[in-house]
């Protein structure tokens, strides 16, 4: 996973660049000001679940909504083989 964060907001990138792992995570996000774009939130619209098999990828794009905007995250993920 990369982090990028620039002036309108906040960016999560996840690439499987393996051939045979799958990365299974949960991104659970606290935000003040940013509005989660482009992703899957779970019921309680904090979590962003990440499944991704070889050669995927994932954008997770916060978009700041305000000038003083803060985001705290908490990962757990699992990587297992396709074999």
């Amino acid at each position: 996973m990369y982090t990028y964060k620039h002036s309108l907001g906040l960016c999560f990138y996840y690439e499987n660049l393996t051939n045979d792992r799958t990365l299974d995570e949960s991104l659970k996000i606290t935000a003040t000001g940013v509005e989660i774009i482009n992703s899957d939130l779970t019921d309680d619209n904090n979590q962003v679940n990440i499944l991704l098999g070889p050669g995927e990828s994932k954008l997770i794009e916060l978009s700041a909504k305000k000038n003083n905007w803060s985001v705290q995250s908490s990962v757990f993920y699992k990587i297992y083989s396709n074999s």
